[in-house]
């Protein structure tokens, strides 16, 4: 069983990849011999890490071998289990009547959960319910190589969810002496999604990494030449080298615009590689843009939002027919902007050059469509969330505002009655006639000294002519009157008590403390 994707959009032989296709061959030799390996392709974007792995994926050292091939994405960076999903879509398990599969005989029944295209469904994971769900990807892959020798191919790895690396790291961990071959491919300037799980890959004891280099001069006129068809100016294979970093798929993209320019590949040739310069890729998407309706534009954007995805959701985003989409899918394989097997961008440079072309506003809104699109669909809630946190920026509307969903309903229940007004008067009447003097009164907002407590039988004069007088010691239990006219003698013993409170104040304070002139407590 071979699955394979030549996504790469980059046409003709192989150049300058000579020796790390010797040692993939070489890998894939030893998983014939019942040798795990490991195998980690790392290089910036556009280098040709793709384009290796289709070279290695057609020769003849996997003819014989079960290989699935899958590739992360941005869209659905992080999902869970999304890069087990890439590897094993293909075999079509996560259909209702795949229980029936020989392939899930066993404990490979338990791998369901992480094969299921609803993961939200799975919860929060825990270790109770991941080493299962392990197990059983486990052994899928050891039914799988039953078979004959395993090939497991996953690019953009980088973009891979953490549970999806933790599989991969636990098969690694029980692969000895068994025919497996783990090829990932990752970009090196990109943080990846699940830095300590891939650490833990990488620090596999049999793995190998291979660090892609950029082509040299030589190399770039070699695939001069296959563009051109004629020989190719030495100079002119420098400048073109220098101009895009020596990184295979701006030369290709770059070679292929002077040769729609009619450029010809000699010293006349090398003012215009000038004028091209490094943004030849975004240069001919613009182009490619411009000469076609504004259709295919929005499908091209729809698609490298929203990424693989069905001609009904590219519709809805785009806005476009479910037939038109269909036509503008062809149009952009023409270009080779769209991979030739999939409903997919070609490449991940290509991808951000139709993004850019968008603009950052229209970019904002298209992604918190594309979040509810996929929210009403039911998708996991990762991918959901991955749209949101690829917005540029926050849009000036929020998500809801940009995703034209209307704005919820005003209430219509009746406004909550504020508690009734109290006037001062009143509040004045009902507080404590005579309070403990460890309780500081509550002092008013104005710059006015506090007025003093006076009881029912003392005198009090507010405002007062000279210094505050001494409050008096006690009081009786009624409320507190300015005119009043009775002071009772120190040594008696009257008790302080509280006046009547409204019930929606707070809970009154009870002075018990006895007005003898031996207490220190007043009241």
């Amino acid at each position: 069983m071979v699955d394979r994707k030549t996504d790469s959009g980059l046409p003709g032989a192989l150049v300058g990849r000579t020796a790390e296709l010797a040692a993939l061959t070489a890998h894939a030799e030893a998983a014939h011999s019942a040798r795990s390996g490991l195998v980690v392709l790392s290089g910036p974007a556009g280098i040709g890490k793709t384009s290796l792995l289709r070279a290695f994926l057609d020769s003849d050292a996997c003819r014989k071998m079960t290989v699935l091939h899958g590739a992360c994405g941005e869209v659905v960076a992080g999902a869970g289990y999304g890069g087990v999903r890439a590897l094993f879509g293909s075999l079509g398990l996560s259909a209702e009547d795949a229980q029936d599969s020989p392939l899930l005989r066993g404990s490979a029944r338990r791998a369901l959960p992480a094969l299921s295209p609803r993961p939200g469904e799975e919860g929060p994971p825990t270790a109770a319910s991941v080493y299962p769900v392990l197990h059983g990807l486990y052994w899928l892959a050891a039914n799988l190589m039953t078979q004959g020798p395993l090939v497991l191919v996953l690019d953009d790895v980088h973009w891979c969810d953490e549970r999806s690396l933790r599989w991969i790291d636990f098969l690694l961990r029980r692969a000895d002496q068994l025919p497996l071959l783990v090829v990932l491919a990752q970009r090196s300037e990109v943080e990846p999604v699940a830095p300590a799980a891939l650490a833990d890959i990488l620090a596999q004891p049999r793995s190998a990494v291979i660090r892609l280099d950029p082509l040299t001069d030589a190399e770039v006129a070699e695939m001069a030449h296959q563009v051109f068809a004629a020989p190719v100016a030495p100079s002119f294979a420098e400048r073109a080298a220098a101009v895009c970093g020596g990184n295979p798929l701006t030369v290709t993209r770059l070679l292929r615009e002077l040769r729609a320019k009619g450029v010809a590949p000699d010293e006349s040739g090398i003012r215009e590689i000038a004028e091209v310069g490094s943004y030849v890729v975004a240069l001919s998407v613009r182009a490619l843009f411009d000469a076609r309706p504004d259709w295919v534009r929005d499908v091209a954007t729809a698609i490298a939002v929203l990424g693989e995805e069905d001609a009904e959701h590219i519709g809805a985003l785009a806005g476009v027919p479910a037939a038109r989409v269909s036509e503008a899918v062809e149009q952009l394989r023409e270009a080779e902007v769209m991979a030739p097997d999939r409903a997919d961008l070609a490449h991940d440079v290509l991808r951000s050059a139709v993004l850019e072309a968008a603009g950052e506003e229209r970019l904002a809104e298209l992604r918190a469509r594309a979040a509810l699109l996929l929210s009403d669909a039911g998708r996991p809630a990762e991918e959901v969330a991955n749209q949101v946190l690829l917005v540029p920026g926050t849009p000036s509307r929020g998500w809801a505002g940009c995703s034209g969903r209307p704005p919820p309903r005003p209430s219509t229940a009746a406004p909550r009655r504020p508690p009734p007004a109290i006037s001062t008067g009143s509040w004045r009447r009902s507080r404590t006639a005579c309070r403990p003097m460890s309780r500081s009164p509550r002092r008013s907002r104005r710059s006015t000294p506090p007025r003093p407590s006076a009881c029912s039988s003392g005198r009090s004069r507010w405002p007062p002519t000279s210094a505050p007088r001494r409050p008096s010691p006690c009081s009786s239990a009624s409320p507190a009157s300015p005119s009043s006219s009775h002071r009772p003698p120190y040594g008696c013993s009257a008790r302080c008590s509280t006046s009547s409170r409204p019930s929606w104040g707070p809970t009154p304070i009870r002075a018990t403390a006895n007005c003898a002139p031996s207490s220190n407590r007043r009241c």
